[in-house]
Formats: C-alpha cells, structure tokens, sequence
C-alpha cells in the first residue's frame, strides 16, 4: 500500500493532491514539493575532507532536497 503524508517533509504546511506525471498525486502548495511513491534506484556520494568540510557538486538547493526526501545508506 503507498504511503501517504499528511504533512510537507519540506516546509510543514498540509499536503494536498493535484495530476503529477499523468498521475494524481500529494503535493505541496505551498513549496512544489510533490510526494512520489515509485522509488528508483540512485547513488549518492558525500566526500568529507579534514576540518569538517563537505563537498556537494551539482545544485546544492536540489542535493539538499534529495538528501532529506531520500536519506543515503551505506550498501
């Protein structure tokens, strides 16, 4: 059974539904975050250096984005 949110994981407000990718779906009005449940193999990487720093390439708005919908796990 897909999962369903009540709540936006991105900024809080109640999600609602509206067509999404010829398919109708939760959505925030709020934000645009828009809650797929079809997930889809992916790799990340996060390569931390001496003092702390992380390097993130890419879009970093989007990266974040991803990191919290799709928390990353050592394999």
């Amino acid at each position: 059974m897909p999962k369903t949110l009540t709540y936006c994981p991105i900024c809080g407000h109640t999600l609602g539904s509206r067509a999404e990718g010829g398919r109708v779906r939760q959505a925030c009005d709020n934000c645009g975050y828009v809650h797929y449940v079809n997930p889809v193999p992916a790799v990340g990487i996060v390569i931390e250096m001496d003092g702390g720093l992380v390097l993130i390439h890419g879009n970093t708005e989007e990266i974040v984005r991803a990191a919290v919908r799709h928390p990353l796990t050592m394999i």
